[in-house]
């Protein structure tokens, strides 16, 4: 086929297929709907300005290699549309030629190009222009703010603005511009997004810079904000403290792309046509503005409100409690407390040393303690510290006291032991990540006593567990000391209730042994900053029984608190000590196993499903049969680990029962052991025999 002068894009593209229109106007053309080819084949795709036809029988040119001269090329060669809707060109009235080259290849293949014209002109290309979107804030904050749509055009506005040259776009300045104004009539926070997206969902829109000023009014009033403020699709203070002033303010957005007399120039930089053509529009969010602290100075320390007194903190009965099954546990919600851009450094105004040189605000609340509690105190993971006395009226006394809590900023872990009844202080530290943020502190307490099976040497004795297949929960005869409704291996789990570094770790679950749980003082806490180590206190309960003769031991252990169905872990352990001993002998000669090293042996546990608590409730081991002496065992009960519904540990007080049933194992002998007991088939033939 003729093709046209000058480069054809492949000389070996023989094959030409011409199409021609005529526009009256000036604008855009949209080239889509190009054939996609065959066998990794595609055809190019060239728009000419002139008409191939008219030109041709002018020149007498119909055949290959004949070429057209006189068609002026205003487009790459094309294979695909790199833009949604497709490859669009700057064009003026006239008539075009759009040739489509092929090779034999692709010989026979169909291909229907589509053309769509637009006639554009961007509405807001002067600063004179510009869209006003007026008064922002004069409505709901928390409101989003649309913009109208504009489109950029084939014509450059781009300029300088008061010594800001244009986005760069590509290693040069944008050239194209959209310009925008509105007001704040008090400083604010806002986010500024471009909202533009191709009808594919590709954001499309302009390179956006916010001036202080109105365009309105001519760019020498107009100046860049900041480095933030610049060049962004999408935009925001960031939560750095920074409000934008109170007056007017001008967005530009940038493009850039071909011209009318210039239709290859930066022709690809934002799909085919660059930004000609593209929808550009935004969306102006305003931000709520931050409340401010109530409670970050001694005097202003968060107190009962309606009594003007501390918050009154005691445990005490709560539904379905009762005398057998007590539930104490009890759990306030203190006041929320905002933090803003409001800092309360230096804090040498305050009488108390702070946790950590980032920490620049703080919360106070005071609290009153009537009875010996345990206490956990949790402040969703800031960093805070517990003061003995009222900070209101003693705030001179704290700078030379140690806190009763150290700092610590791990939900769930301040948690303290036998505190006694008095004022406390809680202080909450925050930083500049938690301007905006808000915390509600919430105290759980409960009441302080101490296990009656805490560690091996106090171990329950079950005594000989008969063998007849019913669970038994306490030794035949035994009556619970505390309460006669309760069974005698019911026991609970106090703050007071610790372990031994040397105790077994073979049911231990996200838990570690923690000394200070032993500690025999007052006020005692369990982590500070240097010793969190990411696991709950260690706490177990000790019980032991003899099994006689063979056959499967059952070991049941419930949780009996009231609310609370995390499992406990369940260790059983086998003693090498003689299991014809009394227990009291073993205590009173100091022959009790707590460690493996002393002579336990592991047996069993109970089985877990993923989370620590989420464990079966039993155990079952086989005893052998064949071996009928007594032999002692010990059940380890370790406390739950809720997480991650409870972080911290499930806490004190609850409440364990353990049950143990055997199923013997019938001990007779087999009839035909020995070959003087062989059993006499007799004469076998043909069939099947059993006997």
């Amino acid at each position: 086929t003729v093709r046209p002068a000058g480069n054809i894009c492949d000389t070996n593209f023989r094959k030409v297929i011409y199409r021609e229109f005529v526009v009256a106007d000036s604008g855009i053309v949209s080239i889509d709907d190009f054939t996609t080819g065959i066998s990794g084949e595609a055809p190019f795709y060239k728009l000419y300005r002139g008409n191939a036809s008219t030109l041709a029988t002018a020149q007498i040119t119909f055949s290959y290699p004949d070429r057209i001269n006189g068609l002026v090329p205003i487009s790459e060669c094309m294979i695909y549309p790199t833009d949604c809707k497709g490859n669009k060109i700057c064009i003026t009235p006239g008539t075009y030629s759009l040739a489509t080259f092929s090779n034999e290849q692709l010989a026979g293949i169909a291909e229907r190009p589509s053309f769509t014209f637009n006639r554009i002109v961007t509405k807001h290309a002067s600063p004179f222009t510009a869209q006003d979107m007026g008064s922002i804030l004069d409505s709901v904050v928390g409101a989003s703010f649309s913009s109208d749509a504009d489109y950029f055009s084939c014509e450059n506005n781009a300029v300088t603005i008061n010594g800001f040259i244009p986005c760069d776009i590509n290693q040069h300045p944008a050239t194209k511009a959209i310009y925008r104004q509105f007001y704040l009539n008090k400083p604010a926070e806002i986010t500024i997004k471009n909202s533009s997206t191709d009808q594919c969902g590709i954001i499309k829109g302009g390179l956006m810079t916010l001036f202080t000023g109105k365009a309105t009014n001519g760019i020498n009033g107009l100046s860049p904000v900041n480095d933030n403020w610049k060049c962004f699709q999408s935009s925001s203070i960031n939560g750095n403290c920074t409000l934008l002033n109170q007056g007017w303010y001008t967005i530009v957005s940038y493009g850039s792309g071909p011209v009318y007399d210039n239709t290859l120039k930066d022709i690809n930089e934002n799909g085919y046509g660059s930004w000609v053509g593209k929808k550009d529009s935004l969306i102006i969010t305003i931000k709520p503005v931050c409340e401010g602290p109530k409670f970050n100075r001694p005097y202003k320390a968060a107190i009962d409100y309606q009594t003007k007194q501390p918050f009154l903190i005691q445990w005490q009965n709560q539904p379905g409690s009762t005398l057998a099954y007590p539930k104490t546990g009890t759990n306030y919600k203190l006041p929320t407390e905002h933090f803003n851009c409001t800092t309360d450094t230096p804090f040498q105004s305050h009488p108390l040393s702070v946790c950590d040189s980032v920490l620049n605000r703080v919360a106070y609340y005071v609290f009153n303690i009537t009875q010996e509690s345990f206490l956990a105190v949790n402040i969703k993971g800031y960093t805070g510290k517990i003061y003995s006395k009222d900070i209101r009226s003693d705030s001179a006394l704290f700078l030379g006291q140690a806190p009763i809590q150290p700092c610590l900023n791990k939900e769930g872990f301040i948690q303290l032991c036998r505190v006694q009844p008095g004022i406390y202080t809680l202080v909450v530290f925050a930083s500049d990540i938690n301007m905006c943020d808000s915390i509600i502190p919430t105290i759980y307490i409960d009441r302080v006593d101490y296990a009656r099976f805490d560690h091996a040497k106090n171990a329950y004795d079950f005594g000989i567990v008969p063998a007849d297949s019913i669970f038994h929960s306490g030794k035949t005869g035994d009556v619970n000391p505390q309460n006669s409704q309760r069974p005698p291996s019911n026991d609970f789990f106090y703050c007071t209730t610790g372990a031994q570094a040397s105790d077994p770790i073979d049911v231990e679950c996200g838990s570690s042994y923690n000394p200070r749980l032993n500690i025999d003082s007052n006020n005692v806490y369990y982590y500070n900053s240097q010793t969190y180590n990411g696991s709950i206190p260690k706490r177990n309960l000790w019980y032991t029984f003899v099994a006689k003769p063979g056959g499967y031991i059952h070991v049941k252990v419930d949780n009996k608190t009231i609310g609370n169905n995390y499992q406990y872990r369940i260790g059983i352990y086998k003693s090498d000590v003689d299991g014809n001993l009394l227990f009291s002998s073993i205590v009173t000669n100091g022959e009790v196993d707590s460690t493996i090293n002393q002579g336990l042996t592991f047996i069993a546990s109970n089985q877990l499903s993923f989370y620590c608590w989420n464990a079966f409730n039993e155990v079952v081991f086989l005893k052998d049969a064949c071996n009928p002496k007594a032999e002692r065992y010990y059940i380890v009960v370790e406390n739950a680990n809720a997480a991650p519904y409870v972080l911290g540990g499930t806490f004190p007080n609850t409440q364990v029962e353990v049950s143990i049933m055997i199923d013997s194992i019938s001990e007779s002998s087999s009839k035909y052991d020995h070959f003087y007991n062989a059993y006499d088939v007799g004469i076998v033939t043909n069939g099947n025999y059993s006997g």
